[in-house]
């Protein structure tokens, strides 16, 4: 997940939620709620999912820009 909000100055408020209570954070697949842990991804992986999630969809680079020296964090949710 990019925690980009448009490029706002601060974080979305889901990203602070999921980081206060990770062991409540589930997703919904095909109708299901699966129970997920969110990592915070870190570099040296960063970078190449910050690539990937770029060659899907341009507007994240613009959003960083626009972020006034945020870092955009990059969260993955595995498996519980």
């Amino acid at each position: 997940m990019v925690a980009s909000k448009a490029g706002a100055a601060h974080h979305p408020a889901w990203y602070h939620n999921i980081r206060a209570h990770p062991d409540a954070v589930s997703v919904q697949l095909e109708g299901r709620h699966v129970a997920v842990r969110p990592r915070l991804v870190e570099e040296p992986e960063r970078s190449e999912l910050w690539r990937r999630v770029n060659d899907n969809y341009n507007g994240y680079e613009t959003y960083a820009r626009r972020a006034g020296g945020r870092v955009i964090p990059l969260v993955v949710l595995e498996p519980v």
